[in-house]
């Protein structure tokens, strides 16, 4: 019997068009967050909507 898992992802899309997502485990934080804006500048050098679907409660 396998067992579940769960992963979790964060894209975005450009004015353009042009689709960039990150796939990770666990949760996101500040540190995963900066990575995949590193590489977002790094890949594509211009402007980009990130979406985020993080449901927050107070």
């Amino acid at each position: 019997m396998s067992k579940r898992f769960s992963i979790n992802m964060i894209s975005t899309l450009t004015n353009q068009g042009s689709l960039q997502f990150m796939i990770y485990s666990g949760t996101m934080n500040a540190d995963r967050f900066i990575l995949f804006l590193e590489q977002l500048i790094k890949d594509k050098g211009q402007k980009s909507n990130v979406y985020d679907n993080t449901l927050y409660s107070f």
